[in-house]
């Protein structure tokens, strides 16, 4: 809202959030990671539990924030985080752990405090420095110990020099950490949040320009095709100590589906939007409701209990907002007038949840705002274009539709568009297309 109305008031909002966040002890600063939330409110003292899904959103958000302002220190806590991710939640199998606990021999938070004095042996003259800057006293601030954080000055968190000096002792504190007893994790591999992760990194490698990235993403998604699927086809939501289990929710469709649109969107790889259509086309045939909401479980004529919509956000997006979503993104890049049309039903039934409980139903009022700006498309053709998507990809417009093909494509939105030896962008609103750049 802040962007695209120039509030900068609304915008300077979103900011802040962000920065307490980032800033705050409720993110892990020496290893990385955001906690799962905050008891007080300076967001200094974490429950120290750190769940996947969080870390997920956390990127996607800090994704947007970098391609609106290009602060670096928003790159700086996206590849932290995925450092974390990588290096503490990720499983043999390529797919990632469900969440580390909060507690380490019996204790919570043990494994993420520490000793003023413990500092001063590891960082030596740059302590007095470090200590400043990150609330480190000898009293403590959390039972006698300390828990790092950067809010005390909020000058630190935007000066570049300041966190490139302080990330070589944050480096310097996790060589000591790591030879604490660790957390124990939940070793649930869960699709889900799995597919939330995955768009994350699409995203990053998006507004990033990171093809390592892009491939890191392309991997991860073939790694829970692997574990997750039945007959090639995805069919579970968990996967724990080797075995599959449990049955899809509309949640974990719709997940996947915006997993493999992001994909499709930062690989140009076509084939992850057929995935995306069989999906979609899988939660019609077993969620729905004739053109409302969908069913939160699969064949609900067969089990009245389980016949029922969800449509308020919880701890992550409701599956019904991200179904309308993408039913208008697969509508707009298939020319599916009822999916579109399903879409537009979805929204305007939440119109009255939106305005009566706002903080519920988020994730229905981003959707009505980007329905209000009106979607446009991209359309990327020729031989370089894929160079040229790139540079389009670190822009900041989520209300766009962007494909790319060097080749001619079947999919409706390359339709009339040249395919030569130049590189052509057509820009669109709602079907109608300017004339197109040339390079």
């Amino acid at each position: 809202y802040g962007f695209f109305t120039d509030d900068a008031t609304a915008l300077n909002h979103a900011v802040k959030s962000v920065d307490a966040l980032i800033g705050g002890g409720i993110y892990d600063h020496v290893g990385g990671g955001m906690s799962r939330y905050s008891t007080d409110d300076a967001w200094l003292t974490p429950h120290f539990e750190k769940m996947l899904y969080d870390n997920a959103l956390l990127i996607d958000v800090l994704s947007d924030m970098y391609a609106i302002t290009k602060k670096e220190t928003y790159k700086y806590a996206i590849l932290k985080t995925l450092a974390f991710c990588d290096g503490e939640l990720k499983s043999e199998e390529g797919v990632y752990f469900a969440a580390l606990d909060a507690d380490s021999e019996g204790e919570e938070g043990k494994y993420y405090v520490w000793d003023k004095k413990e500092i001063e042996e590891i960082l030596g003259d740059e302590s007095d420095w470090f200590c400043s800057k990150t609330g480190v006293t000898t009293s403590g601030n959390f039972e006698g110990r300390n828990i790092i954080s950067l809010s005390a000055d909020t000058t630190t968190l935007h000066n570049n020099q300041t966190i490139e000096r302080l990330a070589t002792s944050f480096e310097k504190l996790h060589a000591v950490r790591k030879m604490r007893v660790k957390p124990e994790k939940d070793d649930k591999l869960l699709l889900g949040w799995n597919a939330l992760m995955n768009r994350a990194i699409s995203k990053a490698a998006s507004v990033l320009a990171s093809d390592t990235l892009a491939k890191q993403a392309v991997a991860h998604m073939s790694a829970m095709e692997k574990i997750f699927s039945k007959n090639k086809e995805i069919e579970y939501r968990s996967y724990c100590k080797g075995k599959p289990n449990g049955e899809l929710l509309l949640e974990d469709m719709a997940y996947v589906i915006k997993a493999y649109l992001g994909l499709q969107e930062v690989t140009g790889n076509q084939g992850y939007v057929e995935k995306a259509k069989l999906m979609a086309e899988s939660v019609e045939q077993s969620c729905s409701e004739r053109g409302g909401a969908y069913f939160q479980y699969a064949r609900p004529e067969e089990n009245q209990l389980m016949s029922f919509t969800i449509c308020h956000d919880s701890e992550t997006p409701t599956g019904n907002s991200i179904m309308a979503d993408m039913l208008y993104r697969l509508g707009v890049i298939l020319d599916k007038e009822d999916w579109k049309k399903r879409a537009e039903l979805m929204l305007n039934g939440m119109k009255k949840n939106t305005m009566t409980h706002p903080l519920s139903y988020g994730s229905w009022i981003l959707l009505q705002f980007l329905k209000k700006i009106g979607e446009k498309e991209i359309v990327i053709t020729g031989n370089n274009s894929m160079a040229y998507l790139a540079k389009e990809l670190t822009i900041f417009q989520p209300q766009a539709i962007i494909q790319t093909s060097n080749k001619e494509s079947n999919l409706p939105l390359f339709h009339g568009k040249k395919f030569d030896e130049n590189t052509w962008i057509y820009r669109c609103f709602q079907g109608f297309c300017k004339e197109p750049e040339r390079f």
